[in-house]
């Protein structure tokens, strides 16, 4: 008989194992680019995460090359 303290850790580590798994990246199911998650857990969040460079979500935005995002209502091309 093996000790239940045993059994939980192997239920532990199994569960870790398969949270593990990087097969799955950023953007494969629809929302994921724009959710604010970090969904495949490489510290990228959305559109600064390479796998969601093609989503629509991550197209759209900054138009100029100030490095701020016109949708907060700056707006680059009115020359300060």
């Amino acid at each position: 008989m093996r000790a239940p303290g045993a059994i939980a850790l192997a239920c532990l580590l199994l569960v870790i194992g398969l949270s593990c798994d990087d097969d799955d990246p950023e953007g494969n199911t629809p929302g994921e680019c724009s959710d604010g998650a970090d969904n495949d857990a490489d510290h990228l969040y959305d559109c600064d995460d390479p796998d969601c460079a093609g989503a629509p979500v991550c197209a759209e935005g900054d138009d100029d090359s100030a490095g701020d995002d016109d949708s907060a209502g700056d707006d680059d091309s009115a020359g300060d």
